[in-house]
């Protein structure tokens, strides 16, 4: 197997892999980005750096504390 990888002549360098995966990631932020729709939330356009799921699950989470902290504050 070895004699395998140092016989094979490489069509690309791995810089040049580097750089087609690096413009393949930005091109699929970028779809993602326009499949999403646009928001309207204050707090999600000043906060530009959460992308994610774990951010998805943040902004729900804080979602359902205000909703929470609104219904209670409703009652007392």
């Amino acid at each position: 197997m070895l004699t395998i990888f140092k016989s094979h002549e490489a069509e690309t360098t791995i810089l040049e892999d580097f750089d087609f995966y690096e413009q393949r990631e930005k091109a699929l932020q970028e779809n993602r980005r326009q499949q999403q729709p646009a928001s309207t939330d204050p707090q999600k356009l000043l906060d530009t750096k959460a992308q994610g799921p774990m951010a998805d699950i943040s902004d729900a989470f804080s979602k359902a504390v205000q909703l929470k902290d609104t219904e209670n504050s409703g009652t007392t």
